[in-house]
């Protein structure tokens, strides 16, 4: 939950147009433009090494999604740190409290929805796994909401933004080290493990698992309800202020 409210926090912070950073189109949040711009398709369909690979289709049926999500949309945007992973957060020994988030090398802006996706999925399953862990992502969900309320539009769209982050990390794997370090063999086939867990995300008990998450959070379930940020509605009653609970 403090990873949450931390990222929360970090999204809650205003951009000012004279600031002059970059967006995402530029660098940044796990190169995602690198495959909005058919960069890593190129490679892929390159080298002799993955020209013919069984990932290639795969990744071609992906890449529709993944671009679909990243086209201009009425999403918030902001900074986001880009690749808010465990490995890339510092945890308070005694107390348990974040104390940082490290390795900015993809901060950028962007929309915010694609870091709080790439959080869950960075956080939120155990190594071997495929499934989400339940509890971690109610947690992080939660706790990013008490800071920054999710619009509607966040809401029904986390499960795609989770696929392309994913793949976006997936595909990284795969040309690492199938095409720029092969040396490496014993981590070819690396990519499988988050190809597996896109797989279970589209459809039975991994897609099931996270939309009861998401329904979960929505109604109040496991506490207080998500609340959207239109207007102060909760997802509960919809009625606003009003309703006691937003």
């Amino acid at each position: 939950s403090e990873i949450g409210r931390g990222l929360a926090q970090l999204h809650s912070v205003a951009v000012s147009p004279d600031a002059k950073l970059r967006d995402y189109k530029k660098g940044g949040a796990c190169l995602v433009i690198d495959h909005i711009n058919d960069i890593h398709l190129v490679a892929f369909e390159s080298s002799p090494h993955t020209k013919n690979h069984p990932f290639l289709p795969f990744y071609k049926r992906a890449l529709v999604d993944l671009k679909e999500c990243m086209k201009p949309r009425s999403l918030p945007t902001g900074i986001i740190h880009g690749d808010p992973f465990l490995d890339n957060v510092l945890i308070d020994a005694k107390t348990g409290a974040l104390s940082a988030f490290v390795d900015w090398e993809d901060v950028t802006v962007g929309p915010l929805l694609f870091d709080l996706a790439c959080c869950i999925i960075g956080t939120c399953y155990r190594e071997g796994d495929d499934l989400i862990t339940e509890s971690r992502m109610i947690a992080i969900l939660k706790a990013y909401a008490e800071v920054r309320p999710l619009t509607k539009d966040e809401m029904d769209l986390l499960p795609r933004f989770m696929r392309m982050t994913l793949l976006c990390n997936c595909a990284w794997r795969f040309k690492n080290f199938n095409i720029d370090h092969r040396e490496l063999e014993e981590n070819r086939n690396a990519h499988v493990e988050l190809k597996d867990r896109i797989l279970a995300l589209e459809g039975g008990e991994g897609q099931s698992r996270v939309e009861k998450v998401i329904a979960m959070v929505k109604s109040g379930e496991n506490g207080n309800p998500v609340r959207t940020k239109e207007s102060g509605h909760c997802y509960r009653c919809n009625v606003g202020q009003g309703c006691g609970i937003v």
